[in-house]
């Protein structure tokens, strides 16, 4: 099973949300394009674990709000990486080499190391416990070695290492490569439209990118239907 497949399948698990989650994927998951590898970074923010949440629990409870509250204090990322065989086969490498080689790097360039397992605390570590089998049921080897590994939520500086709505950006850094993510997500934000087309652009837009008119908030009014003869 492919890793597009994984996100697809991904969604059917934990339903349908009113974010648009396959345009959050796209967005905080990505790959390298090295010849022989299979390397995956997936940045899940906290709106991802939210959806998963309200969809569970469309009301809300004081278990869900316990959760996110243990998650919240985590920064997200997901990691695969493999070593492709001339047939195909891929030779993925373990937790460990995985967590050794994984950086996050946050907008001043001030690098964090993955937390150790005893600076995580107890419920999160069962949290962590949980996914694994979730994710081998969906994907198979590739969900098996899917490494997440978990940072602080904030920074030196007090402020959040990845925060999906607030303007900035931070890369994770694998075994070399950087992997940028650029702040806020699309995603986050409502569309924008061309007042004169009514064509609609992603919220990070401010300019239609083929005839540099200024986007507006608000879609157009639909032109009035023709009158009958």
């Amino acid at each position: 099973m492919g890793i597009g497949a994984l996100w697809v399948l991904s969604g059917v698990a934990f339903g349908q949300e009113p974010i648009d989650l396959q345009a959050l994927l796209r967005e905080t998951q990505k790959t390298s394009q090295t010849t022989g590898q299979l390397t995956m970074v997936w940045w899940i923010p906290e709106q991802f674990w939210q959806a998963a949440a309200a969809n569970n629990n469309p009301a809300g409870s004081a278990q869900s709000d316990a959760l996110m509250k243990i998650m919240g204090r985590y920064t997200f990322i997901s990691v695969v990486d493999g070593q492709l065989g001339p047939l195909g086969g891929v030779t993925y490498k373990s937790e460990e080499l995985v967590r050794n080689s994984v950086t996050l790097k946050d907008s001043m360039g001030v690098s964090y190391s993955p937390l150790a397992d005893t600076a995580i605390d107890a419920d999160m570590r069962i949290i962590l416990q949980l996914f694994k089998p979730i994710f081998t049921n969906i994907a198979g080897p590739l969900g098996q070695n899917m490494h997440i590994l978990l940072f602080p939520s904030t920074g030196k500086d007090g402020q959040p290492l990845a925060d999906a709505k607030s303007t900035g950006s931070f890369n994770v850094v694998l075994a070399g490569k950087e992997f940028k993510y650029v702040l806020p997500l699309a995603s986050m934000l409502p569309f924008r439209y061309d007042a004169a087309t009514g064509e609609k652009f992603p919220g990070t837009y401010n300019f239609n990118p083929i005839t540099g008119t200024r986007l507006v908030n608000t879609a157009p009014p639909l032109p009035a239907p023709p009158l009958p003869r």
